[in-house]
């Protein structure tokens, strides 16, 4: 968002394309090619996305075969810490240094699907850090539990 705390990104800035859910990666390494002008481009408006700022992101390295088929919609952060797919199919990375993985998620609702970004505290208990919904303009099997998609 146009108004975040988090420093602003420039060409050159290494991001992490991470695949929560379903995908033959969990994260690709890019780079910030430079900001993106006009509309990002999706089948159905995103209006949310207006105060937005976009970025040109490009893939470092490449996904071979039949195994290219990478989701439409990833979570782009601004971090090279490597993210792990674990045996219960949920992403994860130390974001923050602190010992304990951060994960990202992915759920469908309503029309489209939520990612987020989750952290844990002290006693144990999830908190969710971050919350985006891309709006496919069509119906989807819903997979997100309350806690996943309140505000």
């Amino acid at each position: 968002m146009a108004d975040s705390a988090a420093p602003a990104l420039k060409a050159g800035d290494p991001v992490t394309l991470v695949f929560p859910g379903d995908a033959p990666v969990a994260s690709l390494p890019g780079l910030v090619r430079g900001p993106h002008e006009g509309e990002c481009p999706s089948a159905f408006a995103q209006p949310r996305w207006n105060d937005y700022e976009a970025f040109r992101i490009a893939p470092v390295d490449s996904v071979a075969g039949k195994d290219a088929m990478l989701p439409s919609v990833a979570l782009i952060v601004a971090s090279q810490e490597p993210w792990v797919r674990g045996a219960d199919s949920v992403v994860r990375a130390d974001l923050d240094g602190d010992g304990q993985p951060e994960e990202a998620r992915r759920c469908t609702a309503d029309e489209g699907e939520y990612l987020t970004l989750w952290s844990w505290r002290g006693d144990g208990a999830p908190v969710r850090r971050w919350l985006e919904y891309y709006d496919w303009g069509a119906f989807t099997e819903p997979t997100c539990r309350p806690e996943e998609v309140q505000p």
